[in-house]
C-alpha cells in the first residue's frame, strides 16, 4: 500500500499532468477529475445545490456531492488512478512533457462543455441547440421526450438556448411535453424562466406549460427570476388558475 507521501506526491504529479492535457479531454472526464479534486483538497461538498439554472453549476455540483463519502486520500488515489486508465503511461510522460500552462485543476472552473463535432457524431439534442430546424424536425419525433445524458430534453435545451423557433417546432409540430420535467424535476418553463427569454415564457404559458410546478428543491420558476415582467405574467397566470 502507498504511503500517504507517496500519494500526495503522486496527486501533485497527476494534477499537473491532467493541466496539461485537459484540452484533449471530454467534458465527462473533466467533471470527473473535478469532482475528484475538490473532494481531495476541499473535503465533503458543503454548497447549497444551485436552484436557478446553471447546467455547468449543476454538473460540477454533482459531480463533487456524490463523492461525500470518500476520505481525502481515497480522493486523491481514485483521481491518479484514472488518470492511468485514460493514459496508462503519464507518468514517463510528466517527467519529459513541458511544464503545463493551463489552470483548470487549480481555478476549479470547466471549459465550455459544448464540443467542436463533425456533423456525422451530431446527436438529435446537439441540433437543438444549434438551432437546427431541418434537422429537428426530420428526426426529432421518435426521441421527442427522452432525456439526454445530462438529464435534459430536447424542449429544455431550446428554451434555455431561447430559441423560439425551435421551441414552436418541439410543443406545435413534435409534440413535446410542454411540462416534462428534467433530472432535477425542472420544467422547460423553469429554463426559460431562468435565463429571461420573456418570448419563449410566454409561448409556453399560452400552450399549456403549468406556473405552479416545483422542482426538486421545491422552488416554482417563478423563484428563479428577477426579471419583473416575467413574474407578473406568472403571477397573473397563476392568479387565473387559481
Amino acid at each position: 500500500m502507498a504511503s500517504c507521501s507517496d500519494v500526495e506526491e503522486l496527486f501533485a504529479k497527476a494534477t499537473e499532468y491532467v493541466k496539461r492535457i485537459a484540452p484533449t479531454l471530454g467534458s465527462q472526464d473533466l467533471l470527473e477529475f473535478y469532482g475528484y479534486y475538490k473532494q481531495a483538497t476541499v473535503g465533503p461538498c458543503k454548497e447549497a445545490k444551485p436552484s436557478f439554472f446553471s447546467f455547468e453549476s449543476k454538473q460540477k455540483w454533482s459531480a463533487w456531492s456524490r463523492l461525500e463519502q470518500l476520505s481525502s486520500t481515497s480522493a486523491k488515489q481514485a483521481y491518479c488512478e484514472k488518470l492511468a486508465l485514460i493514459d496508462p503511461a503519464w507518468e514517463e510522460e510528466y517527467e519529459t512533457g513541458e511544464a503545463p500552462k493551463l489552470s483548470w485543476v487549480a481555478t476549479s472552473c470547466l471549459p465550455n462543455l459544448d464540443e467542436d463535432l463533425a456533423e456525422n457524431e451530431k446527436s438529435i439534442f446537439d441540433w437543438v441547440k444549434e438551432g437546427n430546424i431541418e434537422k429537428v424536425k426530420a428526426n426529432g419525433s421518435a426521441h421527442i421526450n427522452e432525456l439526454d445524458e445530462s438529464g435534459l430534453a430536447m424542449l429544455h435545451w431550446a428554451a434555455d438556448r431561447g430559441n423560439l423557433p425551435i421551441v414552436e417546432l418541439l410543443v406545435s409540430l413534435l409534440g413535446a411535453d410542454i411540462n416534462l420535467k428534467d433530472c432535477d424535476g425542472q420544467t422547460p418553463l423553469h429554463y426559460a424562466v431562468s435565463c429571461d427569454h420573456l418570448d419563449i415564457v410566454k409561448f409556453l404559458l399560452a400552450n399549456g406549460a403549468k406556473p405552479n410546478l416545483r422542482d426538486d428543491t421545491n422552488m416554482t420558476p417563478a423563484d428563479l427570476s428577477d426579471n419583473e415582467k416575467i413574474k407578473e405574467l406568472l403571477s397573473s397566470i397563476t392568479c387565473s388558475m387559481n
